[in-house]
């Protein structure tokens, strides 16, 4: 899955910059300061998150990029983001796994963060089809891919398989620079398609909950919800 994420923000004009506190096979650090963009990405590559993550290892990674003695730009404060590409393999239930997402995606300290799973399977498929189509740009073959009727159908009715469609929906709601290019005729599926990813990951069933809460900003409500069971 490395490459592949390492191809993806090369084709959108990131240049990895070195960070001393990282080893290559942990990560990489993006930066693309075009005059219209400008964005920070701290990629990691988990096998799982532990419970001191948030509290011991994301200030770490923070103030490790904020004392860079080379590449360090003001600018990062306001644009600085951590993708987390987290192996799916580990035996955790669905229900774990999205609570433990949901935590770190939520976390409003430090980092704009981003989390997505894969299983090897997946990362392989993606790695062979982007090596299939190497004059293609990644964020056209991932619109090709998603755009296509018949595997948004067996999605949809499918949705617990790990297949390359839904990996590639993931990354392109997890990684903000990618941008869905969809016919306008297929717009009217988008809904149902969103509707579709919450229930595959279990999530479907607290959304009425999640958007009645009067603070949403406040972790242990949202929590809440989910030790409660949602709302069916």
């Amino acid at each position: 899955m490395r490459q592949v994420v390492k191809r993806i923000f090369k084709d959108q004009n990131f240049k990895e910059l070195t960070v001393p506190f990282l080893k290559g096979e942990e990560g990489f650090f993006a930066v693309n300061t075009h005059e219209n963009f400008i964005n920070f990405y701290l990629v990691l590559f988990l096998d799982k998150i532990g419970d001191d993550f948030l509290e011991k290892y994301v200030p770490d990674y923070y103030y490790g990029i904020k004392s860079l003695e080379i590449g360090y730009d003001e600018r990062m404060d306001k644009n600085l983001s951590l993708l987390i590409c987290l192996n799916r393999e580990t035996e955790l239930s669905e229900l774990e796994r999205n609570r433990e997402i949901f935590q770190v995606e939520e976390d409003p300290y430090f980092f704009k963060k981003y989390v997505f799973t894969y299983t090897k399977k997946q990362a392989n498929e993606l790695s062979e089809m982007l090596q299939k189509h190497k004059t293609k740009s990644t964020k056209e073959i991932i619109n090709n891919i998603i755009n296509n009727k018949d595997d948004f159908i067996e999605l949809k009715n499918h949705p617990q398989k790990n297949t390359i469609y839904n990996l590639c929906s993931k990354l392109m709601i997890k990684i903000p620079f990618l941008i869905l290019e969809r016919g306008e005729e297929q717009m009217e599926d988008l809904e149902e398609g969103i509707k579709m990813e919450l229930r595959k990951s279990g999530l479907l069933k607290y959304t009425s909950a999640l958007l009645e809460l009067e603070e949403f900003d406040d972790i242990n409500n949202i929590l809440q919800v989910f030790d409660d069971g949602g709302e069916e």
